[in-house]
């Protein structure tokens, strides 16, 4: 009896042992094909032209803007910079909601650590049930750690040079992540933003992956500033006494620009591509202008204007102004 229960009992060790074994070497295996399949151009890299970021110095940024498809369209890092002489970098990808949000910010603080972080709030209010929110969270959360996941259709343009891991980010993203978009397609809507004590709360989920972003901000000393951009289609003053509740109990600055456009001069019948979903650049360019004002008397950034490390800037500036200025408009 004693020697069948220690047979028993080193049975159940040798099947642990095996089953750790197991549950490591596919950890390790998962790990090492993420890294090998892994675009090694940040041109692949995210999406939109987010991947552009990885191509600029470490640490040469002073905000970076995190968000959706608002964000990669609303937002104009050269009129900043030509107006203000910040570097910054719009960093967004379709649909992105929170969870999203936060795990591009911390794969941008690996090689960035700016003082301003402009979170996009439509990122705050994902369009999906709750087991298909909490299935997406999911997702991300294992796509960031593994990118073998994120990146399994890439197998297919495997190279050499992907097995040597080696990495060329040098692709130059020439807007910074902005989305430069000409078209025209008036919004004709009521207005959208009437008063109303009506509050549209955050999912849970949301909720939460704002509080780590928050706190990964607070951690690194970086400040957050909440901006809502103009959206009739997609925004509401209920979500915005929702926000507003959450930067008042949270300590945050909240920059809703849909309450008060027409002082930064946005035109309905001008500024949106798509009938008030998406600003087009020329709306862009009035947010971020009035956005820069805004940085410039709140926070503590020195600029670079004049530096010569900060060259390029100045000629892409150059090319963008020469694009918006003479591209037709189109509708």
């Amino acid at each position: 009896m004693r020697d069948t229960k220690a047979n028993r009992s080193d049975s159940g060790i040798v099947v642990f042992v095996r089953f750790v074994f197991f549950v490591l070497t596919f950890f390790i295996l998962l790990s090492l094909a993420s890294r090998i399949i892994v675009p090694k151009s940040n041109r692949d890299l995210l999406y939109f032209n987010a991947g552009g970021i990885f191509s600029l110095p470490k640490n040469s940024l002073d905000y970076v803007v995190i968000g959706n498809s608002n964000a990669v369209e609303g937002f104009s890092p050269l009129d900043i910079w030509n107006g203000f002489g910040y570097a910054g970098y719009t960093c967004g990808e379709p649909w992105q909601n929170t969870a999203g949000s936060y795990y591009m910010l911390r794969t941008i603080l690996k090689t960035q650590s700016p003082k301003v972080v402009i979170l996009d709030t439509d990122t705050l209010y994902e369009r999906k049930s709750t087991f298909s929110s909490l299935e997406n969270d999911f997702s991300i959360a294992v796509q960031h750690y593994y990118s073998v996941f994120r990146y399994h259709n890439y197998w297919k343009k495997l190279g050499f040079s992907d097995f040597l891991m080696k990495e060329n980010y040098t692709w130059h993203h020439v807007d910074y992540g902005h989305a430069v978009l000409t078209k025209i397609n008036a919004y004709n809507g009521s207005k959208y933003m009437a008063s109303t004590d009506r509050v549209q709360k955050m999912t849970p989920q949301m909720e939460y992956y704002l509080d780590k972003i928050t706190n990964l901000c607070r951690d690194r000393g970086i400040t957050l500033v909440l901006v809502s951009i103009p959206s009739p289609t997609y925004w509401s003053m209920a979500q915005h006494n929702a926000v507003a509740k959450y930067a008042e109990d949270h300590g945050l600055n909240y920059l809703d620009l849909n309450l008060n456009y027409q002082d930064y001069g946005l035109n309905w019948a001008t500024d949106t591509r798509d009938r008030g979903e998406h600003l087009n650049c020329y709306g862009a360019r009035k947010v971020s202008l009035y956005l820069g004002k805004y940085i410039s008397e709140n926070y503590r950034l020195s600029g670079h204007a004049g530096d010569p490390a900060y060259d390029v800037w100045n000629k892409d500036y150059a090319s963008y102004f020469k694009y918006i200025s003479t591209a037709a408009p189109t509708n």
